[in-house]
């Protein structure tokens, strides 16, 4: 009668239900002869040799040559713990291996599943003028959310500097401001002259019930960059990442296909 629980135990160790029954019928008889085996177990030859081939290969039997045959002899289940120990240890150097591989891989910059999120932060006039001058590392369209009035908080001469390196550059921007009086005078009063980078036709007006615009935002590249200038304090951001980017360019679109015109405003 077949011990069944003890059959489905070696099964767990890797052992197939016919290499099991093979090993404990060898294991209880000592050694046997592989028609014994046949005849006991009613296993085909062929099945048997490829069986006792398995179990050889993990250490749980052995071939005895005696004159004109062959008898096989088995050895205890704790063999498979030699087995085991060589599995962790290949286990463990090709973990070793694949952290190798990682970093050569990283450094190459080819590791496009890995998700970074870079911040940096900005504080006080120059602050301000070092996020401003980043934009300009643009290499295609920087989208623009402002409140207008930059150089009076970073200073006319560098602002100046900072069109002019615009111009250098054929940076293209699109922005979008709020139709507030003041804004629409800032935009006649610079239009034209060294501190407009925006010609007035890559503008336009959103109401402040759809967006209420605070501050400077620019969107070029990886980054997402927001600054607020105010006279008692100026702080802004960076955040670079590729898909915050790419969601707040999709948001800038929309925003941008329901704003209007300056000169239809």
């Amino acid at each position: 009668m077949k011990n069944i629980s003890i059959f489905n135990e070696l099964t767990q160790f890797g052992l197939s239900q016919q290499q099991a029954e093979i090993y404990v019928f060898v294991l209880r008889r000592g050694s046997v002869r592989i028609n014994e085996i046949a005849q006991s177990l009613s296993i085909p030859r062929s099945s048997i040799y490829e069986n006792l081939k398995n179990l050889t290969e993990l250490g749980l039997i052995e071939e005895i040559k005696e004159d004109s045959h062959k008898r096989i002899q088995a050895y205890p289940i704790s063999t498979l713990k030699h087995v085991y120990a060589e599995q962790i240890q290949k286990l463990e150097q090709m973990s070793d291996e694949l952290t190798d591989t990682q970093a050569k891989l990283e450094a190459l910059g080819t590791n496009p599943a890995k998700k970074s999120i870079t911040m940096r932060y900005y504080n006080g006039v120059s602050g301000a003028r070092q996020l401003f001058w980043n934009s300009l590392k643009t290499s295609k369209e920087v989208f623009v959310m402002s409140s207008f009035g930059r150089s009076e908080f970073v200073g006319s001469k560098f602002y100046q500097q900072f069109v002019s390196a615009s111009r250098d550059n054929e940076i293209r921007e699109r922005v979008l401001v709020n139709p507030s009086m003041q804004v629409r005078e800032l935009i006649t009063r610079d239009a034209g002259t060294s501190l407009a980078r925006t010609s007035v036709d890559q503008m336009r007006t959103i109401s402040a019930e759809k967006l209420q615009i605070n501050g400077e935002t620019l969107m070029y590249n990886d980054t997402y960059a927001h600054i607020y200038l105010d006279a008692d304090e100026i702080i802004g951001f960076e955040i670079e990442s590729r898909e915050f980017c790419e969601t707040q360019r999709a948001m800038f679109e929309l925003l941008w296909n329901q704003a209007h015109p300056i000169l239809q405003a």
